[in-house]
């Protein structure tokens, strides 16, 4: 048997086929910086400079309105604040995303990593019984999987040389 340590310390839960599934539960961040859809953008950059994430819950009285990214406020600001005189949009509610892709606690961190390869997105809010309750993001799934190999080395490896044409020959 192999032993598996999630993220943040809970071992993987035993299926009834006797393999063990990591649950987005054993990985999710549950400690999330959030930002109200009122706020402005000035704050939410200050955030994403702040803690250099970038995905912000747009959370109202425990209920996820939105996800916003970094990527979002840079393509409606430019990333700086507007001069006086100027109008852009001033509040997270102006450019926040009407749909969001979630998850539940429940859910295998499989699924989850597949989910956002095929959503083409870089977090994942989780959500239990209507409440946002966390945050996964592309790196949370990589170091539960890496856990699987806790003896692994980083950074070390070896050097492939790969010719500059291939050829392939079909019969």
């Amino acid at each position: 048997l192999c032993s598996i340590t999630a993220a943040h310390g809970a071992p993987p839960r035993p299926e009834p086929s006797g393999t063990f599934v990591m649950k987005i539960s054993d990985i999710m961040a549950t400690d999330v910086v959030t930002i109200g859809p009122d706020d402005s953008l000035d704050k939410a950059i200050d955030l994403f400079e702040k803690h250099q994430f970038r995905h912000l819950p747009v959370v109202e009285r425990k209920a996820l309105l939105s996800l916003l990214s970094e990527r979002d406020v840079l393509l409606a600001t430019d990333w700086r604040p507007f001069a006086a005189g100027q109008r852009g949009p001033m509040t997270v509610r102006e450019i926040m995303r009407d749909r969001v892709v979630t998850l539940s606690p429940e859910h295998d961190v499989e699924a989850g990593a597949s989910m956002m390869i095929g959503k083409r997105v870089g977090a994942i809010p989780i959500l239990s019984s209507g409440q946002f309750v966390g945050l996964v993001t592309t790196r949370d799934p990589l170091a539960a999987f890496r856990s699987r190999n806790p003896h692994a080395e980083w950074g070390v490896g070896r050097e492939v040389r790969v010719p500059d044409h291939l050829e392939a020959t079909i019969e």
